[in-house]
Parts: C-alpha cells; sequence; structure tokens
C-alpha cells in the first residue's frame, strides 16, 4: 500500500511540474520570443519531461498579425 501511496505521490508532483513548466514557456514565449535560446532551453525541459509521461507538447502557433504586432512591439 506505502507504494501505492508515493507512485500517486510522484505522479502528482509530475504533473505538476509539467504546469509549472508549461506556464515558463508560455511567458517566455511571451516576453522573449519563439525562438530565443532561453525559451528554447524551457520548451526542450518540457518536451522532455512529457516524453518520459508519453505526451507531446501542443506547438503554439501565430498568425501573420501576431507575429507582426509582436515585431512592432518589441
Amino acid at each position: 500500500m506505502c507504494h501505492c501511496i508515493n507512485v500517486a505521490s510522484w505522479m502528482y508532483r509530475l504533473e505538476e511540474a509539467i504546469s509549472l513548466l508549461e506556464s515558463i514557456v508560455m511567458i517566455k514565449e511571451e516576453c522573449l520570443g519563439t525562438m530565443h535560446p532561453d525559451t528554447e532551453e524551457e520548451k526542450h525541459r518540457l518536451a522532455d519531461l512529457l516524453h518520459k509521461t508519453g505526451r507531446e507538447r501542443v506547438q503554439k502557433t501565430n498568425t501573420l498579425k501576431e507575429l507582426l504586432f509582436h515585431s512592432v512591439c518589441a
């Protein structure tokens, strides 16, 4: 029974870590851009963690309007 509790705790922490990394990636993409080295590093960390859980990251796609607005505001 103790092993099941440990696994459940680990899974909860893993989901929490994924959620935090998703937030970090989103913020870095908005602030630094999608191609910035710091953003890329966090995306790789997230992808690695998702890979370990058998999942994939849903890629954010930008419209041309969003890209142009971002370049003007930067």
